[in-house]
């Protein structure tokens, strides 16, 4: 069990609720999260009804502790201190291999 800010509908409020969490699957890794924050994109989606799935757990802007890994997961290791963001990372096509994530061939991968 755990504390989230948990938006159930698009109405701009927030409720603090224990959520459970499953173990990570495949390329998936559990972050204990030390700092987080909710920018304006966290906002829109909080403030409007763009169809995306509720209740939702939002904030990509992070910084924590790696706590597990799924079995797919090479990039990471438990204890590594991690940041989090939007950037698209699939980790093996030819863009991110090169340093150039911006352009990933594969951003439905890391959604």
């Amino acid at each position: 069990m755990m504390k989230a800010a948990v938006l159930n509908t698009p109405n701009g409020l927030f409720s603090i609720e224990n959520i459970e969490i499953d173990h990570p699957k495949g390329r998936e890794v559990l972050v204990e999260v030390k700092a987080s924050g909710l920018c304006h994109t966290d906002l829109h989606i909080a403030e409007n009804n763009y169809g995306f799935p509720l209740p939702a757990v939002l904030g990509h802007e992070l910084a924590g502790i790696v706590k597990e890994i799924g079995p797919e997961v090479r990039e990471f290791a438990i204890g590594d201190h991690v940041v989090g963001s939007l950037v698209q990372y699939c980790g093996h096509c030819e863009a991110c291999l090169d340093g150039r994530t911006y352009q990933c061939e594969h951003p439905e991968e890391t959604m």
